[in-house]
């Protein structure tokens, strides 16, 4: 493991140059309090120093009217501080606890079944590793000023990285990325992006689906409806694009088969009564043989429908979901459905991460865990 201690104790003056994309004679100045420097800049730059853990005195320069005759001398401003001259002599800081940042939805963060045990993962690899950890709202990273509290920790040197839960928009790890600025490492859990240096821990979400899509086809069924919302989240359209590929596998060899899909706006507070309303409006005749659902909330809420429609699972329709959370297994009768990594998909996230400290100059990595069928009562 790396030592920590070396990444929050020792800041050079050219880390705070590289932070704010100036040149290190502008720091100088900025900190001596020498003429030559914008307000703003010089403003900019003790932001800057706060950031990183410098504790800049209040009582500052009568306008800047009798600067320090050296660096030295400015740095003596900065308890626990050497002096600012080159990148060799360094300036000392209070220690702080190495921290990791988990960026997460706040709606993921309540949700029980899936999200809050991958955060729970998380948390435990980086307690096992003596990491503090810091959960903050995705959210914040598109509404708050970059260098706003609380994302001004993240430019701290003892903010380790980033663990990013779920998909977030380019825009967002955009800034995420400058935020750290090379910094530090960025993880994502259950989301990839090419266009941001970082790696991808992920489930595999289209496996898991063909999985499910040829156990009802297996079972007999050939006309088939998937359940679920594409734009939802990147994992929703790989399930989607799993079942295709199962059901093109099949038509190959076989005719008669077919793939619909039923949009609900899943994540949104009408999606169950969309659900109910699309069983309802739906003759029992003209129902499909067999049902993939995007995730296991879905199934579990149709599984209820079908039964207050007097419609049989699975003798009439058979019915599968994705995830195997914890109700999946006592529902009536019990979920067939394909498992997924969630607490794991946390720890290989941390893994990932210390990977990135020990090697900086490593090549990103994408790691995709595999599913399994769990074969149970409802298909």
């Amino acid at each position: 493991m790396i030592p920590l201690s070396s990444q929050h104790a020792k800041i050079t003056m050219q880390l705070i140059a590289d932070r704010l994309g100036v040149s290190k004679y502008t720091v100088s100045q900025a900190l001596s309090g020498k003429i030559g420097v914008s307000e703003a800049t010089r403003a900019e730059v003790e932001a800057m120093a706060r950031a990183l853990g410098y504790r800049i005195k209040s009582d500052k320069r009568s306008a800047y009217s009798k600067p320090p005759k050296t660096v030295s001398d400015a740095a003596s401003d900065l308890p626990y501080a050497a002096t600012l001259i080159s990148d060799s002599e360094v300036l000392h800081t209070e220690t702080a606890p190495a921290c990791v940042a988990i960026w997460v939805h706040d709606a993921q963060r309540k949700e029980p079944s899936f999200w809050s045990r991958v955060l729970g993962g998380v948390m435990l690899g980086c307690s096992n590793n003596g990491w503090q950890t810091q959960v903050l709202s995705s959210d914040k990273l598109l509404m708050d000023n970059p260098m706003a509290s609380p994302l001004t920790d993240i430019t701290s040197p003892a903010c380790l990285g980033s663990i990013v839960l779920g998909t977030l928009p380019i825009r967002s790890l955009h800034k995420l990325a400058q935020l750290h600025q090379a910094h530090a490492p960025i993880i994502l859990v259950d989301h990839e992006e090419p266009l941001i240096r970082a790696d991808c821990i992920l489930n595999a979400n289209l496996e898991a689906a063909r999985l499910a899509c040829r156990r009802i086809l297996s079972q007999g069924c050939k006309r088939i409806v998937f359940v679920g919302k594409d734009a939802y989240s990147v994992s929703f359209q790989e399930r989607w694009w799993g079942c295709r590929q199962a059901l093109d596998e099949y038509s190959r060899q076989l005719e008669g088969y077919s793939l619909r899909k039923w949009t609900i706006s899943y994540g949104q507070p009408a999606w169950e009564q969309q659900l109910a309303k699309r069983v309802g409006a739906s003759p029992s005749e003209e129902l499909p043989d067999g049902f993939v659902c995007a995730n296991d909330e879905i199934a579990l809420k149709l599984l209820k429908l079908l039964q207050e429609q007097s419609i049989s699972v699975p003798s009439r329709c058979k019915v599968i979901g994705i995830d195997n959370i914890d109700a999946s297994a006592s529902s009536t009768p019990p979920l067939t459905t394909v498992e997924l990594a969630k607490e794991l998909l946390g720890t290989r996230a941390v893994e990932a991460l210390e990977r990135n400290l020990t090697h900086p100059s490593v090549h990103s990595e994408k790691v995709i865990l595999s599913a399994r069928l769990i074969t149970r009562g409802s298909g």
